[in-house]
Formats: structure tokens, sequence, C-alpha cells
């Protein structure tokens, strides 16, 4: 089923959200649309079915959007940025349209091919996009009671300081190796789309979209030599704290607790539709305002 997501708040969102409708019904093709924020109990319901997702809106409505996948399976994102940062999307409102279109063609012609074979079939080489492959972050989460929980995240992983004027103990392993003991307000485990927001900001480093692995930064650190690490995917990284700690995943926040984690990447990521001639640095330097 293909999903469509529109941030009914901005007006031009809505514009395109009836093109998008139209294209869908020359394709005869099954669809839901969601307008609603927040989701609703039938919303969540219908997103977590999904195998094509065309969100209108900004990183946050993709992020919103995502909580509720049900990674890992294969699944197509076509983003479109009405927002402000707009890192995610690999389109605009103004070759929106266009590529969706090509899109559609080259995965639904005939018109009679069914969607649950689409994804896996051969693409037209008149195609005007290309894709461009998401890591997927997997956190497991050991509560004191050894109750272990699963969360995804397409940005991040926090584990950080609950009362925010006491550092916090982090004891790290990477595959089983204890690798430090930091004291600091907390770490962020960033995948390579994650690695432009909260990791930029505390001086992690920039990955490329498609690099496969993910980056392990420090929150203040009280320590001159600890440095952020690259983690190889495949590589698993454990968290432990005997202090209290709130942990945060793509901006949703759980309970302070005293946690351990185990994360890394997950074996099947996303595939975000972008524009045929897009770039990651030519993004990079347009929202950073590099050379400015």
């Amino acid at each position: 089923m293909i999903v469509v997501i529109a941030n009914q708040e901005k007006y031009d969102c809505l514009k395109l959200l009836g093109k998008v409708k139209r294209l869908l019904k020359r394709f005869s093709l099954p669809y839901q649309i969601i307008q609603t924020y927040p989701f609703t109990e039938k919303s969540i319901s219908t997103i977590a079915k999904g195998k094509i997702y065309i969100i209108l809106g900004g990183d946050g409505t993709i992020l919103s959007a995502f909580k509720h996948f049900k990674p890992p399976r294969k699944q197509h994102v076509l983003a479109v940025n009405f927002g402000t940062m707009g890192y995610m999307a690999g389109m605009d409102e103004h070759n929106a349209h266009a590529i969706i279109e090509n899109y559609l063609k080259c995965l639904f012609s005939p018109p009679k091919k069914k969607l649950s074979n689409s994804l896996s079939s051969s693409i037209s080489t008149q195609k005007r996009f290309k894709e461009e492959k998401r890591f997927v972050l997997f956190t497991e989460c050991t509560n004191p009671s050894k109750h272990i929980t699963t969360h995804y995240a397409l940005n991040e992983t926090i584990l950080r300081v609950a009362d925010r004027l006491r550092p916090i103990t982090i004891k790290v392993k990477i595959n089983g190796t204890s690798i430090a003991k930091v004291r600091g307000d907390g770490v962020i485990i960033a995948t390579p789309t994650g690695s432009t927001a909260y990791n930029l900001s505390v001086g992690g480093p920039i990955l490329s979209p498609e690099i496969e692995a993910f980056v392990l930064t420090f929150i203040s650190a009280h320590s001159l030599t600890i440095k952020p690490i690259v983690v190889a995917r495949g590589d698993i990284v454990e968290l432990a704290t005997s202090d209290p700690t709130c942990l945060g995943i793509d901006g949703t926040s759980y309970p302070k607790g005293r946690h351990f984690i185990r994360c890394g990447l997950s074996s099947k990521p996303l595939t975000f539709i972008k524009s045929a001639d897009a770039s990651p640095y030519h993004r990079l330097k347009q929202k950073l305002h590099w050379g400015e």
C-alpha cells in the first residue's frame, strides 16, 4: 500500500497533495492519505502497513512518520521538503510532481503490475530519479528488571544526563571490547542521516548518507582525549551506566532510569527517492551556508 502523509499546516503542501492524489488515481493504485497530527491510532496502523511513503513536509514530518514504520523491511520514501532544513527530503515543491510521476511510471507500467511485486522489479533505464540508501539504527534497551525493548532510529539514539547539574559515567564497549569509561553529559549514537543533526552541533563528524557506518559522539566529555568514533556496519556498541539517565530516540524521550543499551545498524536500509541530479554535498553546502 502507498501511504501519503501531508503536513496540513503548510498551504503549498496541500496544493501538491491534490496533484499526488490525481496521479495515484490515474495509476489505479491503492493508497491512504494521512493529514492529522498527532497521529491517531488508525493513522499509526495505516503507516505501519505501508510499503511506499510519499511524505509532504519537513524533516520533522519524516521523523514523526518513521516512528510508526515497521523496519527492518524494504520500503521506499518519496519525501518533498516544505520545512526549514530539509536534509532528508530529495525533492522540493518545484520538481516533486515530475519525479513522483516518473517513479510511478517506472514501477507500475503496465498499470496491472501488482504493488506487492513492484519494489523487487527492475526499474526502467528511463528513470529521472535515483535511489539513496539510508541506514537505520536499532537500539535494544534493557531496564533494571531485565526487560528488553527494541527501538529504531533514522537519526540518532541519545543517552544523556537526567540531572543537568550532575555528570554521568558511561561504560562503552564495541563488539564486547571495553573501550572507555567516560564521564560527561552523555553519548550520541548517530546514523549517517543523523550525523548532520545533534551530532553535528556537538562537534561530531558529518558522514556521507550512504556510508555503511555510524558514529559515537560524546557530549561534554570530561577528558581531552575522548573523541568521536566512526563505527563500521556490523559492529555493536554497548553503553552501560548506573547513574540516572534519559534515553532519547529521534526526538522521543523515554522515562529516565538506569539504562543498558545495545546499538547497531539494521540489516535493511530505507530507500529514499531523490532527484536524479541531487547531491548530498550540494545539499550540505546549501543548508549550512558554506562559502557565504
